[in-house]
């Protein structure tokens, strides 16, 4: 039982606790670059949103070419 929570633990410890690196220290405190930053974080979901809805339309086109019969 130990093991698994050993192995569990090896295996998550860089989702519970991130490298410092990976964090952001420096929390934006006036209003206007936390504005900049929350526009930035939504310019960032929005092209990831645009590449996957992209990779999606072309899966089903890739379908649509096969024809509607299928094998």
């Amino acid at each position: 039982m130990a093991d698994f929570i050993i192995d569990y633990y090896h295996q998550y410890k860089g989702r519970l606790f991130p490298p410092p690196d990976r964090t952001y220290s420096k929390i934006p405190t006036d209003q206007t670059t936390i504005r900049e930053e929350l526009a930035r974080i939504k310019a960032d979901k929005l092209a990831r949103r645009m590449e996957r809805e992209k990779g999606l339309q072309a899966q089903e086109e890739a379908a649509a070419a096969k024809g509607w019969f299928k094998w």
